[in-house]
Order: C-alpha cells, then sequence, then structure tokens
C-alpha cells in the first residue's frame, strides 16, 4: 500500500488487519479501492467503511473468506478514541463477579 486509500478509520484498521494475516496483497485491491471512491460530480471523495471495502476483498480474494471476517470484525471493534466499548463492559463485569463474589464469601 503505497498510497493513502480513502478509507475510513474503521476501513483501515480493517485493511490493516488482513494485510498483517496476508502478508501483502494484489496492487489490484488497491486500484480497486481507489475506484470504488472515485471523486464525485462536485469532487467530493467519500471513504469506504468497512461493508465497502468487505465487498471488494471477496471478489478479489473469495477464498480467504473467513480472513475477511476477521479482520471486518477486528476493524468494526476499532474506536479511534481509543476505547472499546466490549472492553470496557468486560472489566466492569469481572468487576461485578469479584465485589459479588466477596461479599458472599464466608468469613
Amino acid at each position: 500500500m503505497t498510497t493513502t486509500l480513502p478509507l475510513n478509520t474503521q476501513a483501515q484498521a480493517m485493511f490493516k488487519d488482513i494485510v498483517r494475516q496476508q502478508g501483502s496483497l494484489p496492487a489490484a485491491i488497491d486500484q480497486a479501492v481507489i475506484q470504488a471512491a472515485a471523486p464525485k460530480a462536485d469532487g467530493t471523495v467519500v471513504a469506504l467503511d468497512c461493508d465497502q471495502l468487505e465487498k471488494i476483498l471477496l471478489q478479489a480474494m473469495p477464498n480467504q473468506k473467513k480472513s475477511i471476517d476477521q479482520a471486518k470484525t477486528c476493524g468494526l471493534g476499532y474506536h479511534p478514541d481509543k476505547t472499546n466499548g466490549r472492553f470496557l463492559t468486560q472489566i466492569l463485569s469481572m468487576r461485578i463477579e469479584k465485589e459479588t463474589e466477596h461479599a458472599y464469601s464466608p468469613p
């Protein structure tokens, strides 16, 4: 990936994960992403999201569906503000279990 692809932050995380899994990707994928986000009539370029990137990757690599699904899950879980809702929920759940466990333990 030599050029900056027009992807939103979650799609960028998805793309990075698929590159991490696969090594290098064919240049045709970069071209397909650039064409899919071609400038509109008014000159604006809209960044692709994870669903749009998934379609491009599935067309280019249909035999890698499992890897693409994993990368999409990773991309959708990415939050630019460095928070992860699932992680916070896990911490809260562990804290409640620990407090409950402590409250009912025999003296």
